[in-house]
């Protein structure tokens, strides 16, 4: 009978590679679970012993499939042996607690049967689509910069900005009016310049960096962008929503007000820059080879770089610095923050600051990743909200977390052959809905 896997022996570094890390997944799950389910010292009953039981044993059952499988064994059977024991660990783990309508604080359990099923999906998406997993890599961490900025704002101002992706896309092209100085003409096709001096200007700013497809104004014109963004969502704020904070407006309205602006963002696009889609640098982008039959465009490499870079730069803003600190306190209680005597009013400009930065970064990238496009940033609206509402809303590493979640997830859910490439951004409404049900704060929210 034919392998239903097929005959992989280039698979055989991929599977050496997973295991090795999937066993400290593997413990550091199981000991959640465990800790969750023995609760106070004492198990509770015979279906908490079993739990616990099967948890431990999945442990050398998984360290056995990879021995067997280093000495001649077949890879079905360490499929077999690696990855049905997840599909029993989340029987257990969703039916038992359920059955027996476990203890409130049992939560956590949830918690955990969630991260096993994203560590064995992104493992199983290694081994068979893992083209498909490093496209959801790269676009999860464009979605989780965006999804990081909007927490921000629903965690300090408490309301959905839905004109977050229109925002991203108009710093996108603010980027290119500074990297070109072109906006379009007053007839068809034609284009003017407006400004007289741009970026390429600067000596060497269209020679590429390595084999990126762009030069350091590309990098130049994301800075001035973000700075220009950070300043124009300070000032909606004091135009609009600060407005509506002291008539004490509904949640409602500044969400009615968020989407209002969002429509005219996308006007001023189109009225700048016309409907067509437009690249940062045309022409035939470098890929390059990677380990473990990997390949990459080399300007996924340099997202991916900044991408990481700007969430290392917030983390330690939020964590690390007094302002983060007071922004955090202000997400977790505005009345008990204004009477510590902090500025409430001057954390507000700092978030919509810190915000509009993100917002610039992650559509510069998204657009060098696909393109320029007036219609783009509301497309993305949805997975934004997705990655910050499974993640926790209000919740910086949350929404971090989520972004690569869901933008993994339908990079990868998109190859099976019953789903259309069409539906990706409905995989994210899907995995939202998922969260909803079995884990209504989302995975690292705070009980209410």
């Amino acid at each position: 009978m034919a392998s239903p896997v097929g005959d992989l022996p280039q698979l055989s570094i991929w599977v050496e590679v997973g295991l090795l890390v999937g066993v400290p997944l593997y413990a550091a799950v199981f000991a959640a679970l465990f800790q969750s389910l023995v609760g106070y010292n004492r198990l509770r009953s015979s279906s908490d012993i079993f739990t616990a039981v099967t948890l431990w044993l999945l442990v050398p059952l998984h360290i056995g499939g990879w021995l067997a499988y280093q000495y001649g064994g077949s890879l079905e059977a360490l499929l077999l042996l690696t990855i049905w024991p997840y599909v029993w660990l989340t029987a257990v783990v969703y039916g038992l607690p359920r059955i027996e309508q476990l203890r409130s604080h049992d939560d956590n359990i949830n918690f955990g049967g969630i991260i096993a099923n994203i560590v064995v999906f992104v493992f199983a998406a290694a081994i068979w689509e893992h083209d498909a997993l490093t496209v959801g890599i790269v676009l999860g961490a464009i979605i989780a910069l965006g999804a990081v900025g909007l927490t921000l704002i629903f965690g300090v101002l408490k309301f959905a900005h839905f004109a977050h992706g229109d925002s991203m896309m108009l710093s996108a092209f603010v980027a290119w009016l500074l990297l070109n100085g072109i906006i379009v003409g007053e007839r068809a096709g034609s284009e003017t310049t407006l400004l007289p001096v741009n970026v390429n200007d600067l000596p060497g700013a269209e020679s590429a960096i390595w084999d990126f497809s762009f030069g350091y104004g590309l990098i130049v014109a994301m800075l001035l962008a973000a700075v220009l963004t950070a300043g124009l969502m300070v000032g909606i704020d004091r135009m609009v929503y600060r407005r509506l904070r002291k008539r004490k407006s509904d949640i409602v309205i500044f969400a009615i007000a968020s989407l209002g602006l969002a429509f005219v963002m996308r006007s001023v696009i189109l009225i700048f820059w016309g409907p067509t889609p437009r690249l940062y640098t045309p022409g035939i982008r470098n890929r390059i080879d990677l380990p473990f039959d990997v390949s990459l465009l080399a300007d996924q490499v340099f997202i991916l770089a900044a991408a990481f870079v700007v969430t290392a730069v917030v983390y330690v803003l939020l964590f690390r610095t007094k302002l983060g600190k007071a922004m955090r306190a202000m997400a977790d209680n505005p009345d008990l923050a204004r009477i510590s005597g902090i500025d409430t009013d001057r954390i507000i400009t700092w978030t919509w600051a810190v915000s509009g930065c993100l917002i610039a970064i992650a559509g510069v990238l998204l657009a060098l990743q696909a393109h320029l496009d007036s219609e783009l940033g509301f497309t993305l609206l949805l997975p934004l909200f997705a990655a910050a509402i499974v993640g926790g809303l209000g919740n910086p590493l949350g929404a971090l977390v989520g972004g690569f979640v869901v933008g993994i997830t339908q990079e990868v859910a998109v190859t099976f052959d019953f789903l259309s490439p069409g539906y990706k951004f409905s995989v994210a409404f899907a995995v939202l809905i998922l969260i909803l049900v079995v884990r209504p704060r989302g995975l690292f929210g705070e009980r209410s």
